[in-house]
């Protein structure tokens, strides 16, 4: 810079008024000024006075170029000072905004935010008064109180809240676990325990979804063999009785959870379904395998034994299939089965 090159303005003019001139604008104005690493206005500053040092030392230089360098030098100096006093009172502006926007944000706050609130109100107005600073040093004296009030409010307002934010995280787990209740039991069914229709709906259409990425799936509907005769004859606790066999079975079966994309429903009244992940092959033996379980170990109701066998109707689900479509088929080919059976 020049105040550092003071030994080239003595080789060049030791006893120029010019040069006297120079040395002490580079050195007198240069109080006033903070340079900022990393701060495009300081940089642009900075290599605008490496040219004006260029010109001001170089070996052709004379009274005439000490006096238009000084010039230039004073209004350099005068063109960062302003752009510098502006970036200041941006700064503060963007923190005024902010804390501005932090008020807001706290609207509405339990009671005991109320005190931050106020602090942060007077912190604002302190702010900006700021604009009125006659330093930069100033300024950032400034800044750094009003950050060290705002913290010590903020803590305060933790800390007195903690006990408010400890009741009412338990009041929120316990409407969570009151909610997960809730949502289990209107997605269950309350005689079998297996999913319902509601929850069935959404696994279907899931399933469906995930044809789109070569998943293979497949839906089977089921329905009970004579269901109407063991009500008719033995009466409705056994009929429900038989509905909870023959679920217990699907379950051991296919997996209470379903697992690896498989899922058990009981669609209404003795009809069930089952989203199989895997192959047909694989979904039709674990069908024939429910069967032949019932038909070896039957429901024992009282002192009666009562006969339990299901027709299916089994459909591979791809993308382009809708979900009402995929029931209706598989539907269909469960009543196909029945006939079938009945016909044997």
């Amino acid at each position: 810079m020049l105040w550092k090159k003071k030994g080239a303005f003595d080789e060049v003019a030791p006893s120029s008024p010019s040069a006297v001139k120079l040395g002490v604008c580079a050195t007198s104005r240069y109080k006033e000024l903070v340079i900022l690493p990393n701060d495009p206005i300081s940089q642009d500053f900075c290599t605008k006075i490496d040219s004006l040092c260029k010109d001001a030392t170089a070996c052709e230089a004379t009274d005439q170029t000490f006096e238009q360098v000084a010039d230039v030098l004073g209004q350099v100096v005068e063109h960062f000072a302003r752009s510098q006093r502006k970036a200041i009172e941006k700064s503060i502006e963007a923190t005024h905004n902010s804390l501005r926007e932090l008020l807001q944000s706290l609207d509405g706050a339990v009671n005991s935010g109320d005190s931050l609130e106020e602090v942060t109100e007077q912190s604002s107005v302190r702010m900006t008064k700021l604009t009125e600073a006659q330093s930069f040093e100033e300024v950032v004296k400034g800044l750094k109180h009003e950050v060290n009030v705002l913290s010590a409010a903020i803590q305060e307002h933790k800390e007195s809240s903690k006990v408010i934010r400890k009741v009412c995280t338990s009041q929120i787990d316990d409407l969570r676990s009151k909610l997960r209740v809730a949502e289990r039991s209107v997605r269950i069914d309350h005689l079998t325990k297996l999913s319902n229709r509601s929850a069935f709906e959404f696994m279907l259409a899931t399933a469906i979804s995930k044809t789109a990425v070569g998943d293979e799936y497949y839906l089977a509907v089921l329905d009970l063999n004579d269901f109407k005769s063991i009500n008719d004859t033995h009466g409705h606790l056994a009929g429900d009785a038989a509905l909870v066999l023959f679920a217990q079975r699907l379950s051991e079966t296919f997996g209470v959870l379903g697992g690896n994309g498989t899922q058990v429903a009981r669609i209404g009244g003795d009809e069930f379904a089952v989203i199989f992940k895997g192959t047909k092959v694989q979904a039709e033996a674990k069908l024939e395998r429910v069967n032949n379980v019932l038909e070896k170990k039957p429901l024992q109701f009282k002192t009666e034994t009562i006969a339990i066998s299901a027709s299916y109707g089994i459909v591979q689900l791809r993308s382009t299939i809708t979900a009402g479509a995929a029931f209706h088929e598989a539907d269909v080919r469960m009543y196909q089965h029945k006939q079938a059976q009945k016909a044997a």
